[in-house]
């Protein structure tokens, strides 16, 4: 007969030949950082898994993080790694129900494939983007005057000496992580970004860009949007940046355009709107997805 357990970081060794069936380009360290997150949390678990005969054969991971939103504390819960041996399918909502009896948090779903997308439209999530906006950097369309020109900084330890707690908390928290930290900053005040080096394969080359996943300040941001693109131009080598179309609004951006997800993000919230909902604390950042 099998149960569902909930998982503590102590039981990875159970889990792990099944995340291998997931997706076997990981290696054992990567996969562990999904049980050993580098923030705080109160829950002491996980996830939850589908055991028979005391063989984890289903599992169902979650991160989950506390956040200063607009003032405001919010509980977060990012689900990951959803997986069920074949014969044991029919017990796949088993490893969901408990996600959904969560009071108080927000549930996020940034990475599954069409069916899982299809089952958690039926359990009342919402989507929360159905695209992406490609943005092109083209050298010299800054028109800015020199003594009123933003500021890149990406030295870490100087990013650290700017940030508020808030931010300074987000930083710390993700700093551990394969991740890229950038603040712009001009006399009107400035932005932190997060991001992350993904590539995309066409014509049988490798094109490097930027997966932005945390804005702070969208107008910032957007203000000095060419010096951001200049810089990943010629400092990174990146062709382009990808930016969820729900951290930049409705802005109308230049030399842009619009990808569609194959798969959309999706999350539940009683508590907060889509805009209020970034990519921090998932699996996107702590493996890099």
């Amino acid at each position: 007969m099998t149960v569902v357990e909930k998982v503590t970081p102590a039981m990875f060794d159970d889990v792990f030949p099944l995340l291998l069936e997931l997706d076997s380009t990981y290696s054992r360290e990567k996969w562990r950082e999904i049980f050993d997150y580098n923030w705080e949390s109160d829950e002491g678990y996980v996830g939850y898994a589908l055991v028979d005969d005391r063989k984890v054969v289903g599992f169902n991971g979650a991160l989950f993080s506390r956040r200063i939103i607009d003032g405001r504390e919010a509980r977060f819960c990012n689900l990951t790694s959803w997986i069920v041996k074949e014969q044991y399918r029919t017990e796949s909502m088993r490893l969901v129900f408990p996600f959904l009896r969560l009071k108080g948090y927000t549930i996020t779903n940034l990475t599954m494939n069409e069916r899982a997308w299809e089952v958690t439209r039926r359990l009342g999530f919402k989507n929360l983007d159905t695209t992406v906006r490609i943005i092109f950097p083209i050298p010299g369309l800054s028109a800015t005057k020199k003594e009123e020109a933003p500021v890149i900084v990406s030295d870490q330890s100087k990013i650290a000496a700017i940030l508020d707690p808030v931010n300074l908390k987000i930083f710390m928290d993700h700093s551990h992580y394969n991740c890229g930290h950038l603040v712009i900053q001009d006399k009107y005040g400035y932005s932190y970004i997060i991001y992350t080096r993904k590539r995309y394969r066409k014509y049988n080359f490798d094109f490097s860009y930027a997966q932005i996943h945390y804005i702070s300040d969208r107008s910032a941001f957007l203000r000095s949007l060419n010096k951001i693109k200049s810089y990943f131009l010629k400092s990174r080598k990146y062709f382009f940046l990808a930016v969820d179309e729900r951290l930049i609004g409705n802005a109308t951006i230049p030399y842009s355009k619009v990808y569609q997800l194959k798969v959309p993000r999706m999350y539940k919230s009683e508590v907060l709107s889509c805009e209020q909902v970034d990519n921090l604390y998932s699996e996107l950042v702590v493996l890099g997805l």
